[in-house]
């Protein structure tokens, strides 16, 4: 298996991102897309009523791959929306591993973990944005996807997102 067949199914598991998004748009036709949210654009978590945390996207793909699909953007290396720290889609790759070691040089208290890294695809709504369809999807560190929805963030740089559409529910056990 050549390296970039294997960069594709671990973004996609057994689809590469094209076929992803082929199978996604069969549904879904031409409601699926990006848009640009600008530096600056106050945005907030959905309420926690929504539990976002058992949404999963079409197919079950973690939220960050879906964002990768549809932006197009395969980079193991992010930057969070809200923050603009390095995060990673992989936090196992040697390049965020480095990462915590550089940030851990010169901390003697609270050192942080790979985990601490790892890039989430993020619910979010967007001040003006309509959300009647879903929200927007966003990568996140860890510590902003955790932030209440009553505590108004700003995105740090202009970002692409994606909306939320299709998510499925687990059910209650």
């Amino acid at each position: 298996m050549d390296i970039t067949t294997f960069l594709l199914e671990s973004i996609c598991q057994d689809k590469t991102p094209d076929e992803y998004k082929r199978m996604f748009d069969t549904h879904f036709g031409e409601i699926a897309g990006w848009l640009r949210i600008p530096k600056g654009q106050k945005v907030h978590n959905p309420k926690k009523s929504d539990k976002t945390g058992d949404r999963k996207a079409f197919g079950g793909y973690p939220w960050i791959k879906y964002w990768q699909a549809f932006t197009g953007n395969y980079q193991n290396k992010l930057k969070c929306a809200c923050c603009g720290k390095n995060i990673y889609v992989d936090e196992n790759a040697q390049e965020c591993l480095n990462d915590v070691d550089k940030l851990n040089e010169k901390k003697r208290e609270k050192r942080i973990e790979k985990e601490d890294l790892k890039a989430v695809g993020g619910h979010l709504y967007a001040n003006g944005i309509d959300a009647t369809n879903g929200y927007i999807i966003v990568p996140m560190c860890k510590e902003h996807n955790n932030k209440k929805s009553e505590e108004e963030m700003e995105i740090a740089l202009d970002i692409a997102a994606v909306r939320e559409i299709h998510a499925t529910i687990k059910p209650k056990k």
